[in-house]
């Protein structure tokens, strides 16, 4: 909260205020629990939502080389990271959720709980795609494929994602024009693992107990 004498309240309240977790003036890399004690002498004064964190000036003089920098910015993450975590309250998180489930979308007016529910009953197909490129990786984490960490049933560490199953087809599209390339003609059919998934299912398995038998890869072109 702001105290009377604090010279924060000479600003105005629709303003964020930013302070400097790290510094450019000494050599020294500040340890995350430093940065983490001046941010919560900063919330002593400034709301948590005003409060922005950063450098108190760029590293591009005093001499910085590029590694000090690199580990100040690391110190400067992690102190927030310290800060987040004493400040966190899950309580918060689920009555914001609730709230948000009470509430109606703004196009159709349907309320957001009758639409996630039925979202969440309907059936989908779970894939894997297998051994994809590594320089791919980027396009499918952003086409919202996740990460299996572990191998089973044959399938090897790769990243899965759900499509509805009239999606089926132009999913593989999309992998064979923008993931495997060349390399789709040596699959043999059905060569990329999937699986129905229900709403039985989507959330009491691991992605990894899911994982169905992998098809041998013969090494033979596919029809």
């Amino acid at each position: 909260m702001t105290t009377t004498s604090s010279p924060i309240r000479a600003i105005s309240a629709d303003k964020k205020i930013c302070i400097g977790g790290v510094t450019h003036c000494t050599q020294q890399v500040e340890t995350p629990e430093e940065v983490a004690t001046l941010i919560r002498r900063a919330l002593e004064h400034v709301p948590p939502e005003r409060l922005l964190v950063s450098t108190d000036c760029g590293f591009g003089r005093q001499g910085m080389s590029r590694r000090r920098a690199f580990h100040k910015m690391v110190s400067l993450n992690r102190g927030v990271n310290i800060v987040r975590r004493d400040r966190h309250r899950a309580l918060a998180d689920c009555e914001a959720g609730v709230w948000l489930l009470t509430q109606r979308l703004p196009l159709s007016g349907e309320p957001v709980l009758a639409v996630r529910r039925r979202q969440a009953l309907a059936p989908t197909v779970r894939l894997w795609a297998i051994r994809a490129p590594f320089p791919a990786k980027d396009a499918l984490r952003a086409r919202g494929y996740r990460w299996m960490p572990r191998m089973r049933n044959g399938i090897g560490r790769s990243r899965w994602t759900e499509v509805e199953p009239d999606e089926l087809e132009s999913e593989f599209a999309w992998l064979r024009e923008k993931v495997y390339g060349p390399m789709w003609a040596y699959f043999p059919p059905g060569g990329i693992p999937r699986r129905p998934v229900t709403a039985f299912e989507r959330w009491r398995e691991d992605p990894v107990d899911f994982a169905p038998q992998a098809t041998a890869n013969p090494g033979a072109r596919a029809a």
